[in-house]
């Protein structure tokens, strides 16, 4: 970190040219081998893994947030934007409304309050799920019907 009395600039580790959803939309299927998925989700876990050890949860977890590098033994994946992070203790409730779709968590969605470390959870798992079996997966298995409101698809 480099700081004045008028700015301060944060320099950091590159994370890659293009998101998850960006890789996704060049893959055939729209979706990552099985086994690089299941590495870049292993990835993600690790980084949020990380954040309860220091009462942290960072809000947001979604395709959009984790940039992939491309290197030479695979595909190196970093969870990025703690905007919506907060530190938050094992059994304190969040109503904070955060996240985006696909990876928002049904609570979210409810607008109610929750717990934010099982949202991060579901969130890695739509990761997974979307990686895995293509992009729009969720969306392909909830089936919400068109004009029917996103809470009532969430119940």
């Amino acid at each position: 970190m480099l700081y004045s009395q008028c700015s301060v600039h944060l320099v950091l580790q590159y994370g890659g040219d293009l998101c998850v959803v960006q890789v996704l939309s060049t893959q055939p299927g729209y979706r990552l081998s099985r086994d690089d998925a299941l590495d870049c989700s292993t990835q993600i876990a690790s980084a949020l893994s990380c954040c309860p050890s220091q009462d942290v949860v960072h809000g947001q977890v979604s395709l959009r947030h984790v940039p992939v590098e491309t290197a030479w033994n695979g595909h190196i994946c970093r969870l990025v934007d703690f905007i919506m992070a907060a530190h938050v203790s094992n059994s304190s409730a969040r109503d904070t409304l955060c996240g985006s779709l696909p990876c928002v968590a049904p609570e979210l969605v409810l607008n109610e309050s929750h717990l934010p470390k099982p949202a991060a959870c579901w969130s890695l798992g739509v990761l997974l799920l979307e990686t895995v079996c293509g992009q729009g997966s969720l969306k392909l298995s909830v089936q919400r019907r068109r004009g029917e409101s996103l809470a009532y698809a969430a119940r």
